[in-house]
């Protein structure tokens, strides 16, 4: 980022260089993920609120939510430093774990090409598996295993590896939500779109990590009580949610709460601590 501003080259860094590229960051890279958790809320307000704000008290109120002090820091200087060129970023698009890396809060992620031809072909795969899902589902009144075993193996008849790659990915990670939403007969053309490729879906996830990893940090501290980490759960994760997912999170934070918190205390298991609310998902 300085160094484009240093050279005057932000716009053509910008549409010639970053709009092509996205990050691989690190699973258990919390600043990386907490980064791209606040670019893309900010890019929500900014597109969808239609609403004035001060980017940089806005980001340093962000800031203040990581736990340790260095990360804080370090957060408030790259929006100090970078308010204005965020916000242009943001306007032109830039993925979000890019903006992050620029501002050496994802300095550990690896930068790629972001291939937007199988971003589309994605789209399409997605709207030919829930029509699939459908036609199984109400016209041969196949069992949700039945139908993904018949997609996985129709998925193998794809013309490249690439292709047959991102079919299957698709039903490994959203099969459940696809075959839900076709039940509860919503309108099929929304359903990708709503759901497998709704903006925030990753962030969600993204967000549930790093709050748990702080989570953690708080049991660690003696002076932290199990009711302010539930709390702080339920602020930062759960409230966050909508309608039934918003219900069965603080649910399951009433229903699981000594598993929870044991199990973050101890610092062993924390997919298991995610996978009890990959239901959201």
């Amino acid at each position: 980022m300085s160094n484009s501003l240093e050279c005057q080259a932000t716009e053509h860094c910008s549409t010639q260089v970053w709009s092509q590229q996205v990050i691989q960051k690190k699973t258990n890279d919390n600043i990386c993920q907490f980064c791209e958790h606040t670019i893309d809320k900010l890019r929500s307000i900014i597109t969808e609120s239609k609403i004035e704000i001060n980017v940089k008290q806005w980001l340093d109120g962000m800031c203040t939510m990581l736990q340790n002090q260095n990360a804080v820091d370090q957060c408030k200087q790259f929006a100090s430093e970078y308010a204005d060129q965020i916000l242009d970023l943001l306007k032109n698009n830039i993925n979000s774990g890019v903006i992050c890396h620029l501002g050496s809060m994802c300095q550990d992620a690896t930068i790629t090409s972001q291939n937007i031809q199988m971003n589309e072909q994605s789209k399409m795969l997605c709207n030919v598996i829930v029509r699939a899902t459908h036609d199984l589902y109400a016209d041969a009144l196949k069992s949700q295993d039945e139908i993904e075993q018949y997609l996985k193996s129709d998925c193998q008849q794809l013309a490249t590896d690439d292709l047959k790659q991102k079919c299957t990915d698709i039903i490994e990670y959203h099969a459940d939500n696809i075959y839900e939403n076709v039940k509860a007969k919503m309108e099929l053309s929304t359903i990708c779109d709503q759901t497998v490729f709704q903006s925030n879906s990753g962030d969600r996830c993204d967000l549930c990590r790093f709050v748990i990893s702080s989570a953690q940090t708080m049991l660690e501290d003696k002076n932290s009580e199990e009711d302010d980490v539930l709390k702080y759960i339920d602020n930062q994760f759960c409230s966050k949610l909508n309608g039934n997912q918003k219900a069965n999170c603080q649910s399951m934070l009433d229903t699981y709460r000594e598993i929870l918190l044991g199990q973050i205390r101890q610092g062993k298991k924390i997919d298991f601590n995610l996978h009890l609310f990959s239901t959201l998902y």
